[in-house]
């Protein structure tokens, strides 16, 4: 139990810093507004209580699929629906960064508008470019 236990601290952990890296960007180009003061704290609060909840969510779901697959599905049924809510969680998550547009050009999005801009020889929008991500 013991090297499983800490093998998911470790994959949680490398989680959680990918998560805050882009969570930080995401925060700042939601304030981001033309002549009005922004307010990144009650942003990052206000997203910090909607991670909470869904945490408190996600573990009592959990509780009540794992003792409905444990008592009916033993392992198997365990892993397969570990699999589908994983996979339900990185669609979800995906579309969710999609939703936020990015103003700013990191190295990918830099590559896609300047490619763009070498084919046709006309200057892309950046805001187009999102969906070639």
């Amino acid at each position: 139990f013991l090297p499983c236990a800490s093998i998911a601290n470790i994959g949680k952990n490398i989680g959680f810093l990918a998560a805050s890296a882009s969570r930080a960007a995401i925060h700042q180009s939601l304030t981001k507004t033309e002549g009005k003061t922004s307010n990144l704290g009650d942003v990052t609060a206000k997203a910090g209580s909607q991670a909470i909840l869904a945490s408190l969510l996600g573990t009592g779901f959990g509780i009540i699929f794992s003792q409905t697959f444990c008592s009916d599905y033993g392992t198997a049924g365990i892993l397969a629906g570990f699999v589908v809510l994983s996979a339900v969680h990185q669609v979800c998550t995906y579309k969710a960064i999609q939703a936020v547009p990015l103003k700013t050009l990191d190295r990918h999005r830099l590559h896609i508008v300047l490619d763009s801009y070498m084919k046709s020889n006309l200057d892309q929008a950046i805001g187009q470019s999102d969906g070639s991500e």
